[in-house]
């Protein structure tokens, strides 16, 4: 059986500054806030690292408006990139649909 991979569509990018994104949570099945408590839909993703230094993260929601260093992303080509700790850490990617059918 194939598994679909769900990717990020423009509809969830929140330009931030400096050419920075925030990417919405459209389904938050799983993914909890950093106190625990379950995601909603609207919060941003969170890449947050597991130890300094990072060479781990775990995916986290804050809620709408977050525009922190861990919630902070850049489009490249088809994916969307976290890296919240910059060169001296881990590297994160969401993939990314530039372009979608029936919108």
């Amino acid at each position: 059986m194939i598994e679909p991979i769900e990717a990020v569509n423009p509809s969830q990018l929140v330009p931030q500054a400096n050419g920075h994104v925030t990417v919405t949570i459209r389904n938050p099945t799983g993914i909890k806030r950093g106190d625990g408590t379950p995601a909603k839909v609207g919060d941003v993703y969170s890449c947050n690292p597991v130890a300094l230094p990072a060479y781990g993260f775990s995916w986290q929601a804050r809620p709408k408006g977050a525009n922190g260093v861990y919630e902070l992303a850049v489009v490249v080509g088809a994916a969307v990139v976290f890296a919240p700790l910059g060169k001296n850490g881990v590297a994160v990617m969401l993939p990314f649909a530039a372009s979608v059918p029936n919108g």
